[in-house]
């Protein structure tokens, strides 16, 4: 079942949960492409996309904003967890003496990458917004995701609730490698709050599709654009927030 659908002008595209082949067959290529080819931030060498398998995949709900042919356009996934140290963000908090701790149940959004040729259309807060509510759904109180160590960042991610949990460290995670500042940015649902921050993102997430049918169609650049990439983040790589 979609998480999201759009049908504009003849064209349609949905946002949902990956399917188990799904994740090999175009998760870890989008990967690929953008960590390892693009912006060379996988440490070491690897023999394809299979080698951006890591150990969080299988715990992972993985979803995507897929064409009407299938395609995927962006994707992203939500690592949930009984305590904040299984989360690799607050793994590495923890290792470097930041403060890691966090209600539970607790979740964090990684991975979340655009790919190039669906960049700067606003897919990025439409696959955060959809990650706030596959959250809110399996019931999390605290929501991390890192991110690139940037002031306008902090404020897209403030006027959505997101608060600014730890900065200036480096996200290197054994797989990846970006070297460049860092900022883990934390959104708390208490029970007594989800049900209305749930509703708030789903208008918000409604707006911006409705956004997107009236122009993105024409903006979107045609696979193989040499044109400007747009901004990537610490541990993704996306269209910059608005």
């Amino acid at each position: 079942m979609p998480m999201a659908e759009l049908a504009y002008d003849g064209r349609s595209l949905s946002i949902r949960l990956m399917q188990a082949d799904e994740i090999p067959a175009l998760y870890l290529p989008l990967r690929y492409d953008i960590l390892y080819r693009e912006l060379g931030w996988v440490a070491g060498d690897i023999q394809g996309p299979a080698g951006l398998v890591d150990n969080y995949d299988p715990v992972s709900k993985s979803f995507g904003i897929f064409t009407a042919q299938g395609g995927l356009m962006a994707a992203g996934r939500l690592i949930e967890a009984d305590r904040e140290t299984r989360l690799p963000s607050a793994r590495l908090l923890a290792q470097q003496g930041r403060d890691c701790r966090f209600e539970p149940p607790v979740a964090e959004l990684s991975r979340i990458l655009v790919a190039r040729p669906y960049r700067a259309i606003g897919l990025f807060p439409v696959l955060l917004f959809s990650g706030v509510l596959l959250a809110c759904r399996e019931g999390v109180r605290s929501l991390i995701i890192t991110e690139k160590d940037d002031e306008r960042y902090a404020g897209f991610m403030a006027r959505h609730g997101f608060r600014r949990q730890a900065d200036g460290f480096s996200f290197s995670d054994g797989q990846l490698n970006p070297r460049e500042p860092a900022a883990t940015y934390l959104l708390h649902m208490p029970d007594e709050c989800r049900e209305a921050i749930a509703t708030a993102t789903a208008a918000k997430r409604a707006a911006l599709l409705l956004k997107f049918a009236d122009g993105a169609w024409q903006s979107a650049r045609p696979a193989g654009s040499r044109e400007a990439d747009g901004h990537t983040l610490a541990e993704t790589s996306t269209d910059w927030p608005p």
